[in-house]
């Protein structure tokens, strides 16, 4: 699986240069807000995708759910 991210002048995102030339399985194009929706399970509304979407549900399956009440800093 390879991740890459784009920068722009609201976010710090690492890019890092692919290992391979293989073609990605899928390209996702959305904005950070669709991000967090997405990882919210708000939903795919308005998300570009370009290959198989079943890599989708493989990395939200290996994605953790988030714990509220966790404590990034402690007081």
């Amino acid at each position: 699986m390879r991740v890459s991210t784009t920068r722009s002048p609201s976010a710090c995102s690492r890019t890092s240069p692919p290992r391979r030339r293989d073609e990605a399985d899928l390209t996702i194009t959305l904005t950070r807000a669709q991000l967090l929706g997405l990882l919210g399970g708000a939903g795919t509304d308005g998300i570009e995708f370009d290959g198989d979407r079943d890599v989708l549900t493989t990395v939200l399956d290996l994605t953790d759910q988030p714990v509220a009440g966790f404590r990034i800093v402690r007081p």
